[in-house]
């Protein structure tokens, strides 16, 4: 298993993987704002799972009893009008 770091939209495996868990910290979001995660190599792909946050400075842990697979590849997107994200992905 591996661990990322990621402060922007970036691709996370260009083949197929899994993804253990999440953890998202917020600073200056606004509502609404969101990550998700696309079974893809780059931002066209379907999403797989969403993290939607609802409030400007918000922490945000997701850590599902299945793991969340992807056969393509994962693809991490950042929606945000302002503010900052930093993203640790727990996959492999």
């Amino acid at each position: 298993m591996a661990n990322k770091v990621l402060t922007a939209s970036g691709q996370l495996r260009a083949v197929p993987g899994t993804v253990y868990g999440v953890i998202v910290s917020c600073d200056g979001v606004t509502s609404g704002d969101k990550v998700e995660f696309k079974d893809a190599l780059t931002d066209t792909g379907t999403s797989q799972l969403s993290i939607v946050f609802g409030g400007t400075d918000d922490i945000a842990s997701f850590c599902p009893s299945i793991p969340v697979r992807f056969s393509t590849g994962i693809y991490m997107t950042m929606t945000k009008t302002g503010g900052t994200m930093t993203v640790t992905v727990l996959y492999d």
